[in-house]
């Protein structure tokens, strides 16, 4: 049976995120560069009537790359007969209200909290002004605790306060030794020892603000977005224009609005971003495996080349789990990786059938409802194209029709 192929290397980032706000805001602080170097003529000229052309100039090109040019790029990727604009919007429309209440939280949250601060401001001289100003702080951050997946607001404050306080305590410290050395280097070193003591803590500390599995799936009831992997393949960026990006992040900011994302942690592990980890001692966990991958709605595989994650890939094979599993490729040893899935899954009808698909240059690869493998591909790598080749994979096992 031939299987479905879909090139995404012209696809633009996808909506709103995290990681697409950021991606906008350094764009925009590119063209407001740009449009500074375009008006040193004009301010040398003292025209300054005439600045408003450069920064406009700009401001065009910011909007064509950012805005128009994304909304035509879509059009000119199709999976299922239909455009990725289309099968965007149909994920959207399978968002359940627990997704939608985080969008509401945070708006709700921060807008509280922007008004007490304000009130606050206003009101300095008042007696409760310190306390509305610092219900205002809390509330903020609780709404970017629900927004980002954190654990309880007081375990998230108190490890954040605590990273706060290491970081001024250091500059305090500078501070005092630069006023105390005046033009004498010496202490400098005993500062950096300071610095790396901070960042140490502040590595050890930061992970307690991360929810984990039970705290996740108390906030949000609805079947969960079952992560596997191997470790080895966890700290592992995607290439291209991203830099050091996981994809383990990409694939969090895909699937999560459609149930909590969830992994089997590595026993003692600083806890990462991303999947909410639960830990096991000994074998426990492969019973909790079996559970999870039976109660999940989705299965993400990022199949990987050690012996650590075959147990899981044979269970993928039982129960008919893998017409809701979406493998994610790596970009690193892909031929490796094509090769090692094949043979787990040889003895299955579905590998038997895998043999016979191109999964060169594959991103993601899926059964789609009639049981052919669909293969998502791009020609090279990026934030885009990964969100892409996820958004269709979702698409092809939650909606498609066949």
């Amino acid at each position: 049976m031939e299987g479905l192929r879909f090139d995404v290397r012209k696809a633009p980032p996808a909506g709103f995120s995290l990681l697409g706000a950021a991606a906008l805001i350094g764009s925009l602080s590119i063209a407001l560069v740009a449009g500074t170097l375009l008006s040193i003529p004009v301010f040398a000229s003292a025209r300054y009537e005439y600045a408003a052309l450069s920064y406009g100039a700009a401001g065009v090109c910011w909007l064509w790359w950012e805005v128009l040019r994304p909304r035509f790029a879509e059009r000119r990727v199709e999976a299922y007969g239909r455009t990725l604009t289309e099968i965007r919007s149909a994920l959207r429309r399978r968002w359940s209200g627990a997704h939608r209440m985080r969008g509401a939280w945070l708006a709700l949250n921060i807008a509280l909290g922007v008004g007490l601060l304000t009130v606050g401001r206003v009101n300095t001289y008042s007696a409760y002004s310190d306390a509305v100003m610092l219900a205002g702080v809390i509330a903020v951050a609780n709404g970017f605790r629900l927004w980002s997946d954190k654990s309880t607001l007081v375990k998230t404050i108190l490890s954040w306060g605590l990273i706060a306080l290491i970081w001024f305590g250091a500059l305090g410290v500078w501070i005092a030794i630069d006023d105390a050395a005046q033009d004498n280097w010496a202490p400098f070193a005993a500062y950096l020892l300071l610095l790396g003591a901070a960042l140490f803590i502040t590595v050890r500390l930061a992970p307690l603000s991360q929810a984990t599995m039970e705290e996740m799936r108390k906030r949000d009831p609805r079947r969960p977005i079952l992560f596997l992997r191997s470790f080895t393949d966890e700290a592992e960026p995607i290439l291209g224009d991203q830099g050091g990006l996981k994809l383990e992040t990409v694939v969090t900011h895909c699937v999560r609005p459609y149930g909590p994302f969830i992994a089997i942690g590595r026993p003692g592990e600083l806890r990462p971003s991303g999947a909410a980890r639960k830990y096991f001692a000994n074998g426990a966990w492969q019973a909790e495996a079996t559970r999870l991958m039976d109660e999940a709605a989705l299965i993400v595989v990022l199949p990987g080349l050690t012996p650590g994650l075959d147990w899981e890939m044979q269970r993928l094979t039982e129960a008919g789990r893998l017409r809701k599993t979406i493998f994610v490729f790596l970009p690193t040893h892909g031929a490796a990786r094509f090769e090692r899935l094949r043979a787990l899954l040889a003895a299955t009808p579905e590998g038997m059938r895998l043999r016979e698909v191109d999964l060169s240059l594959a991103m993601s690869l899926h059964l789609a409802r009639d049981w052919r493998w669909a293969v998502v591909y791009s020609s090279w790598t990026s934030l885009a194209t990964y969100q892409a080749a996820v958004d269709i994979a979702v698409f092809g096992v939650l909606c498609a029709d066949g």
